[in-house]
């Protein structure tokens, strides 16, 4: 196996893999992890103009929510909802609307790490998904390694 597509494999699949992995083993040990009370800060869904797509209209949008806590009187300020990948623009507004903005939320911290964060604990959809997308990720990168060694 050429030494190019070793380094696209492994940018391409590897390294989204390990992220995933991590993430799935912090989302499964979050639901353990010692509860802070805090507050929101921040919690909205921008959305931006609309771009022509051909024939579709698609929008951009962005979600955005923080909170702050304090662990050991120590403050701290957390922006996870949730372990994994981004949820879509209807799930984001479910998720604004279930944490209002000044309102009081119970935050999950890592024992050691407390900057480590989450509003919801424990494994969900999203967590699996990351995962589940590394292959797709290692088939991009044959495809790219294809195409470029084909060009040479």
């Amino acid at each position: 196996m050429p030494i190019a597509e070793v380094i696209l494999i492994a940018v391409f699949a590897i390294v989204p893999l390990a992220f995933a992995l991590l993430s799935l083993s912090r989302a499964y040990r979050s639901a353990g992890w010692p509860t802070a009370t805090g507050t929101m800060t921040r919690s909205r869904v921008q959305v931006f103009s609309p771009l022509t797509n051909g024939s579709k209209v698609s929008s951009r949008w962005m979600m955005e929510i923080e909170y702050r806590y304090q662990v050991g009187g120590k403050a701290y300020t957390g922006w996870r909802v949730h372990f994994g990948s981004a949820p879509g623009l209807a799930f984001s507004r479910r998720l604004v609307a279930r944490f209002p903005l000044h309102s009081s939320v119970a935050v999950r911290h890592h024992p050691d790490q407390p900057a480590l964060s989450v509003l919801l604990p424990g494994a969900s959809g999203y967590a699996w998904s990351s995962l589940l997308l590394s292959p797709a990720f290692a088939l991009v990168g044959e495809i790219v390694y294809q195409i470029v060694s084909r060009a040479v």
